[in-house]
């Protein structure tokens, strides 16, 4: 719930043969298409991942926080490495702050605008699943040209 989606697709070959001005080497007109107009389907995902960051970083975590919810846990050094955890506090020992905060209405509204949220960005996930889908099918072509 505390922790925003995020991804980061390479764009480097692709930015470099538009920007080069050489993306008509590509025989495959569609695939060129598909390539130019990337960065707009990425646009809708990533302005989904920051207002999903700005909502957790700066409206859930604090109201968490003010309430007196654990937040330690499991954290990485860096990505691949072991995980390794800092002291936590138990959840079951503040049952009644988590009683307290489930019935609160601005509790249950952050919950509801995250969990929309969630869904939105996973639609743009969709979105982009199927234009790299697309590019593959358009590379294929190619490649059996």
């Amino acid at each position: 719930m505390y922790v925003p989606e995020t991804m980061d697709l390479g764009e480097g070959v692709r930015d470099t043969l538009i920007s080069s001005g050489k993306l008509d080497i590509l025989s495959n007109t569609d695939l060129r298409y598909e390539l130019a107009e990337w960065d707009s389907v990425l646009d809708e995902l990533l302005d989904d991942q920051i207002n999903n960051r700005i909502l957790v970083m700066n409206i859930l975590l604090p109201y968490l926080a003010r309430s007196g919810v654990p937040m330690s846990g499991p954290l990485s050094l860096t990505p691949g490495q072991q995980f390794w955890s800092i002291p936590t506090r138990s959840l079951s020992i503040s049952s009644e702050t988590m009683t307290k905060i489930c019935s609160d209405p601005e509790f249950i509204t952050i919950i509801e605008m995250r969990y929309g949220f969630m869904i939105h960005t996973a639609f743009e996930f969709d979105r982009v699943i199927s234009a790299i889908e697309r590019m593959l099918v358009r590379i294929q072509e190619s490649l059996t040209e």
